[in-house]
């Protein structure tokens, strides 16, 4: 009986089930290539376009931000750089504003030397020469000027 149940199943699975009752379903039938290419309407090509364009559009927008993101991060570049110069040219500035290093820089670059101590020289009241005086009530006189000849 072991060997004549496993026979019965067998059977029965290589049957088809029964069919269920259902309720009408349409017809098919065979569609061939030319009618699914009909189906394509302009209205989906016009979709199919316009979904086209924003990609297009929006990879443009991308590749613009990348192109200014990169201009923005050069100009940044050249601003730090600009700095670090700006800042070596104050220091630099301020070392050659010193005293000691205006003294090394005129004695080297320009050959200037120590001045000689000062001294205070007196001198005689004495007068050289003849003196001559103008007396306070002399009359002025101003001349006109020439008249111009043609």
């Amino acid at each position: 009986m072991t060997a004549t149940a496993p026979a019965r199943s067998r059977s029965k699975a290589s049957q088809p089930a029964p069919r269920r009752a259902t309720a009408a379903r349409p017809a098919l039938k065979a569609v061939d290539e030319k009618s699914i290419l009909r189906r394509v309407t302009p209205s989906a090509v016009v979709a199919l376009t316009v979904v086209t364009g924003f990609a297009f559009a929006a990879l443009a927008a991308h590749i613009s931000l990348i192109d200014t993101q990169h201009r923005l991060d050069r100009v940044r570049a050249e601003i730090v750089a600009e700095q670090t110069r700006q800042e070596d040219l104050r220091q630099k500035d301020s070392h050659l504003q010193s005293p000691d290093e205006v003294i090394r820089i005129a004695r080297t670059q320009l050959g200037m030397v120590p001045s000689a101590r000062a001294e205070i020289v007196a001198t005689k009241r004495s007068t050289i020469g003849v003196p001559t005086t103008v007396p306070a009530t002399a009359p002025i006189t101003v001349s006109p000027p020439p008249a111009p000849t043609h």
